[in-house]
């Protein structure tokens, strides 16, 4: 009885170890995501809404972040504070007599070149920190 006794409770230590740290490893996540700002926007493109496509934010360093676009055209990002290199990647869009089986066509980007490369790309954002979202002009490709 004694060895069974000592052996749950070794299990429940290690349970326990292992609960604190996932804690230990989940808490300065948490802190990060307060760190961000909610950043509004939207892309057209000639005036037109574009959907169907992701919004890219390349900070200086670190992973690019991104949000995507809805079908009237606007976007909600959740960004840390800082200076990004935006760009704008569409996906495929498929003509409207398209049905499940058809071969799909090639895809015909309609934002230009410039704007889907991170190194040609003039579309910049600064995210200042603040609680209140911040609400960014719309992005007229043209």
């Amino acid at each position: 009885m004694i060895g069974v006794f000592s052996t749950g409770r070794m299990v429940m230590n290690r349970q326990t170890w292992l609960l604190a740290a996932m804690v230990t490893v989940a808490l300065p996540g948490c802190q990060g995501a307060s760190n961000q700002r909610e950043v509004l926007g939207a892309v057209a493109f000639r005036g037109s809404p574009i959907s169907n496509s992701v919004v890219r934010f390349f900070p200086a360093t670190g992973r690019p972040l991104g949000a995507a676009v809805q079908p009237d055209g606007t976007f909600s990002a959740h960004l840390p504070p800082g200076e990004y290199t935006v760009t704008i990647e569409t996906g495929l869009n498929l003509p409207e007599t398209w049905k499940e089986g058809d071969p799909i066509p090639p895809n015909q980007p309609y934002v230009p070149e410039r704007y889907r490369s991170r190194k040609s790309s003039d579309l910049r954002v600064v995210v200042e920190a603040g609680a209140d979202p911040l609400e960014l002009a719309k992005f007229d490709l043209k």
